[in-house]
C-alpha cells in the first residue's frame, strides 16, 4: 500500500493522512525542507545591530598589523612568485633579501608542510623542499 504520492504528501485512505495536516505539510524535496528550517531560524533571530569599525576595533587592529600588508612581495604578480625555476623565481627572491616579514611569511605558509612550489621566507620551495640553486 502506497503511504505518499509522487509529490510526497500523504496518499488517501493512508496512515500517514492523518498525521500529516495542512498546517504541517510534508515537505516536497530536501531542499525544500532545509529552506523553511533555515527561513524559520532567521526569522527567530534577532537583528544584529551594525557597529561602527573605528581605530580601537579589535579587528582594525589586526588589519593594520597584518603581516602581508608589510611584505615585500605585495603586488608582485603570482606568476613570479609560484615558481619552481630559479631563473623564474630572481625577482621575487630579490625582494625577499629586504624583506621584513620572512618569519611570519614562513610561519603562515608552512612550506615543508604543505608541498609548496614557489618563493616563501627568501627561499625557493618545491614539493615542500628547499631547491637547491643550479
Amino acid at each position: 500500500m502506497r503511504t505518499r504520492n509522487k509529490i510526497g504528501r500523504a496518499a488517501p485512505g493512508s496512515a500517514l493522512e492523518s498525521w500529516s495536516s495542512p498546517a504541517m505539510p510534508v515537505a516536497a524535496t530536501v531542499a525544500d525542507a532545509a529552506a523553511a528550517v533555515a527561513g524559520a531560524a532567521a526569522a527567530a533571530r534577532p537583528a544584529l545591530a551594525a557597529r561602527p569599525v573605528g581605530e580601537g576595533h579589535a579587528y582594525a587592529r589586526e588589519r593594520a598589523e597584518d603581516w602581508r600588508e608589510r611584505a615585500a612581495c605585495r603586488g608582485l604578480p603570482a606568476r613570479e612568485i609560484f615558481v619552481t625555476r630559479a631563473a623564474q623565481a630572481a625577482p621575487a627572491l630579490r625582494r625577499c633579501a629586504a624583506c621584513p616579514v620572512r618569519r611570519r611569511c614562513l610561519e603562515a605558509v608552512q612550506p615543508e608542510l604543505s608541498w609548496f612550489d614557489g618563493v616563501c621566507g627568501g627561499r625557493l620551495w618545491r614539493n615542500g623542499r628547499v631547491a637547491e640553486p643550479r
